[in-house]
């Protein structure tokens, strides 16, 4: 509640007759009422009380009593961001909206869109999109884990292979292709290295979930061919919350597995600061099942007690964030620690009792300012850094239960951009935003994961532009670009032709490979009656290839595979149309989209159908512990061919299974042959011409009285990449949007 209370001030005045003037004074006088802070135009705003001068007396009237303008301004509370006051160069930049009435505010997190700094800033907004999660629906959802949040929403889903570890799967594409992140800041774990791998973050910490695609996508990078999986929530603050503090409680239990989760969050603040503090646990143990687990179990068969054996989980975690608050911006810092132990419900990790534990702390810190500036709209900067560290345990081959493998994974990220004040063009609106991000990676393994990946690091930096057109309020364009430079230090093994010993120890190699990837996104935006907007999308994102698929060469505990990498894979391009409708507003909302992509060098595992033991001396002697899984280049022409490469079953040295596939996508026969010529399945060769390039162990062949061309792959075949591929490798078409 404001008072306010208004009188003559007996300062800076001039002295009056000791007669006191009626309340109804004549018309030359002002009202001695308060002034509105922004005068009206044809008044200037008051600077200094001036004494009122004496005015002339007419003839046969009183002299009347000139009595000066008082303004009383009462006190008001320190907004928490301020504009910078309006200037004849440029148009007040509107204060962001008020947290909304929840108990924590969520910042924004589309800064794209933001066109703060004219007048019509409102109707310069991109539409909301419906690809969000909201507060509500991740409070009222059973999700145990970050991905399987993701299982309601169109065009997502989840993958994994425990209750504790999932990822967002978005149109068919995970792990490398997708990026999940936290507040701008990407997770910055070793998740997209395996599915038994969780990630970092609980559904109880998170207050809203965005996937973001097309030009929006790339200020974040471009390993995010697939989308970027923007998590948000209050950690570092932006503003104050009504009131000056807040809090929430959260909790439930669950009667599948027993289990319970509960948080509490804490918000506090005044004119200049900002507190934010949160803690959060969940537990469950093996979770019922209506029927027996195994489709193929072993002889003699696990016993069966109603439940899905080794599949119980802990995790917990805190967080702590403050922000500075002053005129025109803020500046934050926060810092959080994740601790998760789930187990790995598969028939392997149930004999074995495989359990995963994860131990995380992130640093983070972002700010935003607004300068006074007759080109420059807003000024953001978003920064990360973590220790990660992750355990597989389990009975190793000794009989002993322990540590099998172990990941570290020291990450730093850094990313600034400003976002230029809108310009007026022949064509529109025009408002440019321009940004550079750097980031490093160096993971470091012990155990049965310094087979599978050695030391490795990566060093990224790039520089992105986010342009906006308007050419009407109802019809707009989005045109970002970004060019990164990529380098990849590691080891990578030497392995003979045939995949198989001997040696029965590969040799190993240094590595160091660069790469320079290149990408753009156009966006057409058409509001149309109805709240419906249509839109249409052009994009080519350019990927480089991760440390993982360039330098793998030995086996993975967990998902029980032999892995082996290429570090001669090139730059995967995805080639993207899109066109969209949606309504955004109304009792009936909608989001369609209708898409086709195209790719280039799609980097992939291929199942060569040679088993393998824990090393690689094992590989081919009929020890059936693992599927050695070579990285190799897909290629597009048979796109349908689901799985025709099976294995040849009882593993043969050096055997090649080939299946071939017709130009419409239909699987033929698949056939299994000796081992062809070592010059067959030993390098990139163009054997079929009448085709447009081929790769290792490829011929051509036909069905039997049909002169229609097909494609065959060889199973056996070292991994490699052509620049120019006209087919597509078995068994990874689910991949294809």
């Amino acid at each position: 509640m404001l008072l306010c209370s208004a009188g003559v001030a007996p300062s800076q005045t001039p002295a009056t007759p000791p007669e006191t003037p009626p309340a109804t004074t004549t018309p030359q006088s002002p009202p001695a009422a308060t002034t509105p802070q922004t005068p009206p135009a044809e008044t200037p705003a008051p600077q200094t009380q001036q004494p009122a001068q004496p005015e002339t007396p007419s003839t046969g009237e009183p002299p009347a009593i000139s009595v000066p303008q008082v303004t009383v301004e009462a006190p008001k509370p320190r907004p928490a961001r301020r504009a910078p006051p309006a200037t004849p160069a440029r148009t007040a930049a509107p204060r962001p909206p008020a947290p909304p009435a929840q108990p924590t505010p969520t910042p924004p997190t589309t800064p794209t869109t933001t066109t703060a700094g004219q007048p019509a800033a409102t109707s310069l907004q991109a539409p909301p999109s419906l690809n969000i999660i909201t507060t509500n629906q991740i409070q009222g959802s059973t999700a145990q884990s970050f991905g399987n949040l993701f299982f309601t929403m169109p065009g997502a889903t989840s993958a994994g292979l425990a209750p504790g570890a999932s990822r967002p799967v978005l149109r068919g594409l995970d792990d490398f292709r997708v990026r999940v992140q936290e507040n701008g800041i990407g997770s910055m774990d070793v998740s997209d290295l395996g599915q038994d791998h969780g990630v970092p973050l609980d559904p109880l910490s998170v207050q809203k979930i965005e996937i973001l695609r097309g030009p929006e996508a790339l200020r974040y990078g471009s390993q995010a061919v697939g989308g970027v999986v923007e998590a948000t929530n209050n950690r570092i603050p932006f503003a104050a919350p009504p009131g000056g503090w807040q809090t929430q409680f959260l909790g439930a239990t669950t009667t599948v597995d027993r289990g319970a989760e509960g948080g509490a969050l804490f918000d506090a603040g005044s004119r200049d600061f900002a507190f934010h503090a949160d803690v959060y646990g969940r537990r469950g143990n093996d979770y019922f099942i209506p029927s027996y687990p195994y489709l193929f179990p072993s002889d003699p068969a696990p016993p069966f007690n109603g439940k899905q054996p080794n599949s119980s989980f802990h995790s917990e975690g805190q967080a702590v964030g403050g922000s500075y608050l002053f005129a025109g911006g803020y500046v934050g810092a926060a810092v959080s620690r994740f601790s998760t132990l789930y187990h790995v419900p598969t028939m392997d990790g149930a004999a074995s009792n495989s359990r995963i534990a994860i131990d995380q702390v992130k640093y983070t810190s972002k700010g935003e300012f607004r300068p006074e500036s007759s080109a420059i709209d807003v000024v953001r900067f978003w920064a990360g850094a973590v220790e990660y560290h992750h355990d597989e345990i389990g009975i190793g081959e000794d009989g002993i239960d322990g540590i099998q493998a172990t990941f570290k994974n020291h990450a730093q990220e850094a990313r600034s951009e400003i976002q230029f004040l809108p310009l007026a063009t022949p064509l529109g609106s025009f408002i440019s935003t321009v940004g550079a991000q750097f980031d490093h990676q160096q993971i470091d393994t012990s155990g049965d994961a310094g087979s599978l990946l050695g030391d490795a690091r990566t060093n990224r930096s790039s520089a992105y532009f986010i342009n906006q057109l308007w050419f009407t309020e109802n019809f707009r364009s989005l045109l970002a670009g970004r060019i990164e430079t990529v380098r990849l230090d590691g080891t990578s093994g030497i392995f003979p032709a045939a995949l198989v010993p001997p040696p029965d120890n590969p040799a190993l190699s240094l590595q160091s490979l660069g790469f320079l990837p290149k990408s753009i996104s156009f966006k057409l935006l058409q509001d149309l009656p109805s709240w419906m907007v249509a839109s249409a999308l052009l994009q080519r994102i350019e990927r480089a290839p991760t440390a993982l698929e360039l330098f793998a060469h030995g086996s993975h505990d967990a998902p029980g595979t032999f892995e082996i990498g290429n570090s001669n894979l090139k730059i995967e391009t995805g080639n993207t149309a899109e066109l969209g409708l949606q309504r955004i507003q109304g009792d009936f909302r909608f989001d369609a989209k209708a898409y086709y992509t195209y790719y280039n060098n799609f980097i992939f595992r291929q199942a060569t159908g040679i088993l393998c033991g824990a090393t690689f001396a094992t590989c081919g002697n009929g020890v059936d512990t693992g599927r050695l899984l070579p990285t190799a280049a897909m290629s597009r022409a048979c796109r349908r061919c689901g799985s025709a490469a099976a294995p040849t079953g009882a593993p043969t040295t050096g055997s090649c299974a080939w299946a071939s596939c017709t130009p419409s996508g239909r699987a033929t026969s698949a056939s299994t042959t000796r081992p062809p010529p070592a010059t067959t399945c030993s390098r990139c060769e163009s054997r079929t011409p009448n085709i447009g390039g081929t790769r290792l162990g490829a011929r051509p062949s036909s069905r039997p009285g049909s002169s229609a061309r097909t494609c065959s792959t060889s199973t056996c075949a070292i991994p490699c990449n052509s620049t120019r591929t006209k087919f597509f490798s078995p068994g990874a078409a689910s991949n294809f949007s």
